[in-house]
């Protein structure tokens, strides 16, 4: 997930309180953070959360007062998830279906004070908890696999591609553009224009440094730290993953290595469509759509025969990867 930010606590902080409102989603990045409620006027600790965890999200699914408190049980870091990625997700999903979400969280919301509220023991509330929200957990991601709808979008989702403004717009900052011209010129020529990666990591993080997704790449390019291992081994110099100067680097150098890779001949647009959408989703998901293509005697080396084919290509979060080429070259045109 892409976050915009990250917000310190001291050892009993309170984080937010329940009855309060907001809709803020938190990843803790470190600590431990209590989530309890008020049962018969005494504290009822529902869950410890510690890193990697996600909390606040029921808030921003279906808006209501908060269901419970959130403490910091020792100095604590969370990661504030950024709330237009977060809408463009949601909305990428149909009404009726965003329905179904919310009715599953309200339903949660209710069972879990009903079992607060019950005779059972405090350790008997937390593991019934736990396991409605594996349940919840568990139909959620079901309803993702099954509907085709991406679990995640690893760039700057959320927005509609007319919505960009365009690479050269001054919405962008221009501080980083001495290493996308470089490192343009070092790994594709000095006749390549450099924006079509600037644009890239627009689509990637709107050119933030401290981004991280909850698969943890990071950076302005969204790097995976096994990625960019690998590629030091070939450049030693790139000394730092959360340095911007190397991410974009980085960044650059596999997207020449996955340029390389796409042989045959086709139309540059083409090309540099096959490269980007291979950077997002794997050279492997585009390969599957190509055999598609073929079986249907489409030209396999057409971006647009592989927009067409893309729904029937198993085990590819296609609209993920459509929308983020389309981001690029909307902002390059």
């Amino acid at each position: 997930m892409l976050t915009i930010g990250k917000e310190s606590y001291e050892e009993g902080d309170v984080i937010f309180e329940e009855g309060s409102h907001g809709a803020a989603v938190y990843i803790l990045s470190s600590g431990k953070v209590e989530i309890s409620k008020i049962v018969q006027g005494k504290k009822t600790v529902l869950e410890i959360l510690g890193p990697g965890d996600v909390f606040g999200e029921m808030g921003f699914i279906a808006p209501a007062p908060r269901s419970a408190t959130a403490i910091a049980l020792e100095n604590t870091v969370l990661e504030l998830v950024d709330k237009d990625y977060l809408d463009g997700e949601f909305n990428q999903i149909s009404s009726d279906f965003r329905e179904v979400l919310r009715s599953l969280v309200r339903k949660l919301r209710k069972t879990t004070q009903n079992v607060s509220y019950s005779h059972r023991s405090t350790e008997q509330r937390q593991t019934l908890g736990n396991h409605i929200l594996k349940a919840l957990v568990v139909a959620i991601l079901l309803f993702f696999t099954t509907s085709g709808s991406p679990v995640c979008t690893a760039g700057a989702a959320g927005r509609k591609v007319e919505d960009f403004p365009k690479v050269t717009s001054r919405k962008w900052t221009t501080k980083y553009d001495r290493y996308f011209r470089k490192y343009t010129k070092r790994y594709f020529g000095a006749g390549f224009n450099w924006k079509w990666f600037k644009a890239q990591a627009i689509a990637e993080s709107n050119l933030n440094h401290n981004a991280r997704s909850w698969v943890n790449a990071k950076g302005i390019m969204q790097i995976m730290p096994k990625t960019f291992h690998e590629i030091k081994k070939k450049n030693p110099s790139f000394a730092d993953i959360n340095e911007p100067r190397w991410n974009i680097a980085a960044g650059i150098y596999y997207d020449r290595h996955l340029y390389q890779k796409w042989k045959a001949r086709r139309p540059f647009r083409d090309k540099i469509s096959f490269t980007f959408a291979s950077y997002n989703a794997g050279f492997i998901n585009i390969v599957k759509a190509q055999k598609v293509c073929n079986k249907n005697g489409l030209n396999e080396n057409l971006w647009h025969n592989i927009k067409s084919v893309a729904p029937r290509v198993r085990g590819w979060r296609h609209r993920e990867t459509l929308g983020y080429v389309d981001k690029i070259s909307d902002m390059m045109e």
